[in-house]
């Protein structure tokens, strides 16, 4: 087992930041790529692996999604 500091995990949770201004800048396909390959190795229960990932790139389509997804 894996023997963690005692205060790592409230650190590592007080320390992140959110995000809300993005560059609108295209992000690399072989980043993509990783960042799937690296999520997929997240456990899920049972081993279910239940996710589905869906790469779009047309920016007219993401906002229509986004729009219908908060409807």
């Amino acid at each position: 087992m894996i023997q963690l500091k005692p205060n790592y995990i409230l650190q590592l949770a007080t320390s992140r930041k959110s995000i809300r201004k993005f560059k609108n800048e295209p992000i690399e396909m072989e980043d993509i790529i990783y960042a799937i390959n690296t999520a997929i190795q997240a456990p899920s229960g049972a081993n279910t692996q239940p996710w589905r990932f869906i790469i779009m790139t047309n920016g007219e389509f993401k906002i229509k999604i986004r729009a219908i997804s908060e409807e």
